[in-house]
C-alpha cells in the first residue's frame, strides 16, 4: 500500500476513534485550513567562472541557463476540535509544493541548481492546552524531495533525492514579567535517506566529485548512502512584547547533531577510519518585528550559525589532506517590509512585501581555490569565503472575495566568493525568477 495512503488512513481513524469516545453531547469542531496556487515561473541562471568550460571535445560550455514551467502548490489542513476537551486539537498537514522550472536550493550547506523539484510533506500531530498559561505540541511527520539536476536523472531518481521520517514536540509557557512573554522549549529527531547518492554510480559520479576524489570512492562499498544521517535537534525560544510599543522580540538557540549513517572520515592520509563523519550546528537568532500602522510592517532579523564536522577532504590529484575542510560560521542579516496600499481594487486592497537579505559564509580552515595556466591552486593564507545579497519583492491583489487573490513575485540572487574554481556547483553566480500566479486561501 502506498505511503502517503497509509498517513493518511492513520488520520481517519484517529477522527473515527475521536468520534466514537467522545461522549453523545460533545461536538466535533471542524476548522479546515487551505492555501494553494498555480503559477508560472521564468529562471534564468548565469554562473560566473574564471576561465571558459570545455566539455570532452574541447567545445565551450554555456554558463547560463534559462527556463520556464509551471509551479504548484497546497497545503491543507483540516484541524479537529472536541468541545468536550476544549484545549486539544487534531492537526493533520499534507503539503505539496512543484517547481517545473530552475531553481536554486540550500541542501547540506551547498546551493544546486535544479531543473525540476517536487516535495512532499505530511504531518499528524496534535496541540494541547495543558492550563491557560501552557501549551504543549507533538507531531510525527514525514517528507519525500525529489529533484531533477542533470540530463541524465529521472524526477523519480534524483541525486539529491531524499526521505525523512520522524517527530518532534514542544512545550511553552506564557507569562508576565513587566511584559507579556512567552518562553518554548523543543526537541526535534527523524532520519534523512539519499537512496540514490551513492559512490562512482553512472547518476552520481560527475557530481559527487565535490564530496569525494574518485579513488576514495572507489575505495567505498558501491551500496554506500554517503549523505544519509540521522538529526537530533533542541532549541530554546524567548519571546517579548513590549507592550504599548508594537514591537517584538524573540530570541532563539538551536542545537543540531548531524551523525552519519554510513559515511566513514577522511583520514589525512587519504585513507578512510573507522569513525562515522558527524557534523555539529549551534544556530543564535534574532527577530524584530514591528507593526508600524493597519498598512504597514517591518521587521529586521539577524542569525549567526557555527557549524563543526569531523570530515575532512583529500586532493588524490596533489595527495594533499585538508583538515576540517567543512567547519565554518555564518552570518546573516534581513529586512522584511509588508505593506497595503491605501485605496481599492475590485473592493479590496493591493497588498505586497518587500525583502533583502545578505549572507556571508566564512570557512576556518579551507583554503580558497584559485585558476593558474599550469593548474589549480589553493591560497591557505586567504580562507575561502562566500558572500550573497537576496532581493525579493511580492505584490497581490484580492479579487471579488477575499479567498481568492492573483499575485506577482520577482526573486534575485547574486553571490560572489574568493574561490574561482568549483566543484558541482559554481560559487559565483546570479540566479533571477519571476512568478505569476493565481492563489486560494481559506
Amino acid at each position: 500500500m502506498n505511503k502517503h495512503l497509509l498517513n493518511w488512513t492513520g488520520v481517519l481513524a484517529i477522527m473515527v476513534w475521536v468520534g466514537s469516545a467522545a461522549p453523545a453531547s460533545a461536538k466535533i469542531i471542524f476548522l479546515p485550513m487551505l492555501d494553494a496556487s498555480l503559477s508560472l515561473n521564468t529562471a534564468r541562471y548565469n554562473a560566473r567562472y574564471s576561465a571558459p568550460r570545455l566539455d570532452a571535445q574541447g567545445n565551450t560550455l554555456p554558463t547560463d541557463s534559462y527556463s520556464s514551467g509551471n509551479n504548484a502548490y497546497v497545503y491543507l489542513a483540516p484541524n479537529l476540535g472536541l468541545t468536550e476537551l476544549p484545549g486539544l486539537w487534531l492537526t493533520p498537514v499534507f503539503e505539496l509544493e512543484y517547481m517545473g522550472a530552475n531553481n536554486i536550493l540550500n541542501l547540506e550547506d551547498e546551493a544546486f541548481l535544479y531543473n525540476q523539484r517536487l516535495d512532499l510533506y505530511y504531518v499528524l500531530g496534535a496541540n494541547y492546552d495543558l492550563s491557560k498559561n501552557w501549551r504543549c505540541k507533538l507531531k510525527a511527520f514525514g517528507r519525500t524531495e525529489k529533484t531533477r539536476s542533470a540530463a541524465n536523472e529521472t524526477l523519480d531518481q534524483g541525486l539529491y533525492n531524499y526521505n525523512d521520517a520522524g517527530g518532534w514536540g514542544e512545550i511553552g509557557a506564557s507569562y508576565h514579567l513587566g511584559v507579556p512573554m512567552r518562553t518554548m522549549f523543543g526537541y526535534k529527531g527523524y532520519t534523512r535517506r539519499y537512496p540514490y547518492y551513492l559512490p562512482l554510480t553512472g547518476q552520481s559520479s560527475q557530481l559527487a566529485d565535490s564530496e569525494l576524489s574518485q579513488s576514495l570512492q572507489q575505495a567505498l562499498p558501491a551500496d554506500t548512502q554517503m549523505k544519509s544521517y540521522n538529526v537530533g535537534e533542541v532549541w530554546l525560544r524567548q519571546e517579548f512584547t513590549w507592550t504599548p510599543f508594537p514591537l517584538l522580540t524573540n530570541l532563539e538557540v538551536r542545537f543540531k547533531d548531524v551523525p552519519y549513517t554510513q559515511m566513514p572520515v577522511v583520514q589525512i592520509d587519504g585513507t578512510f577510519g573507522t569513525e562515522k563523519r558527524r557534523d555539529q550546528y549551534a544556530d543564535l537568532s534574532l527577530e524584530l518585528p514591528c507593526l508600524i500602522n493597519d498598512n504597514h510592517q517591518i521587521e529586521i532579523d539577524y542569525a549567526h550559525r557555527l557549524r563543526i564536522s569531523n570530515q575532512n577532504y583529500y586532493d588524490s590529484s596533489l595527495g594533499l589532506p585538508l583538515g576540517g575542510y567543512y567547519n565554518y560560521f555564518q552570518n546573516s542579516a534581513r529586512l522584511l517590509y509588508t505593506f497595503k496600499f491605501g485605496f481599492t481594487i475590485a473592493g479590496f486592497p493591493p497588498q505586497g512585501s518587500a525583502g533583502v537579505t545578505w549572507q556571508r559564509r566564512q570557512y576556518l580552515s579551507r583554503p580558497s581555490r584559485q585558476s593558474s595556466d599550469t593548474n589549480d591552486v589553493y591560497n591557505f593564507d586567504n580562507p575561502h569565503w562566500e558572500q550573497g545579497l537576496e532581493f525579493a519583492v511580492t505584490l497581490k491583489q484580492q479579487l471579488f472575495a477575499k479567498w481568492f487573490n492573483v499575485f506577482l513575485s520577482y526573486h534575485g540572487v547574486t553571490q560572489t566568493s574568493n574561490s574561482s574554481v568549483e566543484d558541482g556547483a559554481s560559487y559565483n553566480y546570479s540566479y533571477n525568477t519571476f512568478t505569476l500566479g493565481t492563489a486560494i486561501s481559506y
